[in-house]
């Protein structure tokens, strides 16, 4: 998983990442996460593997589907991920993860439902204080993509 997020985000490979998270995937489904020093191995395990290390596998592989157009695919697996944090009592992940989604809903042009999911998540995370959160819910509201590059969504395109 980390090798993925090293890849993406440290040295702009985001042809490498996708296999990494592919193969936290497998292990988190396997439960095999302990056993391969991925964070997330305690806690978060059922019965059938490690919910946080796939959420955060599926998280990320939405993402590469999201930016590569497969907006099918993305939905299938930040649906998945949104479940799994849910599941798994993570609240502020799991706010963020619906903000993923109401980019999909703004992508395939259902703004109010974009704009109905995102005032909830606003709303959440004011409640509980997950300020980052509620400024991209915000940002989101004002036409900011949180999916974007940095310097483009700093500057609102």
């Amino acid at each position: 998983m980390y090798l993925g997020l090293v890849a993406d985000n440290l040295f702009a490979e985001r042809d490498l990442a996708p296999g990494h998270y592919e193969a936290a995937l497998r292990a988190g489904e396997a439960g095999e996460a302990g056993a391969t020093g991925e964070a997330g191995g305690a806690g978060g395990s059922h019965d059938s593997g490690d919910d946080l290390l796939v959420r955060e596998a599926l998280r990320h592989l939405g993402d590469h589907h999201h930016d590569h157009g497969d907006h099918a695919r993305a939905r299938e697996r930040w649906s998945r991920a949104t479940e799994l944090g849910a599941r798994a009592g993570t609240v502020p992940g799991t706010l963020s993860q619906q903000l993923l989604l109401a980019v999909l809903a703004r992508d395939a042009g259902d703004e109010a439902g974009a704009v109905a999911l995102v005032g909830e998540i606003a709303r959440w995370a004011g409640a509980i204080g997950a300020v980052t959160i509620e400024t991209q819910a915000r940002g989101f509201l004002a036409g900011v993509d949180p999916t974007a590059a940095p310097a483009a969504a700093e500057s609102g395109s």
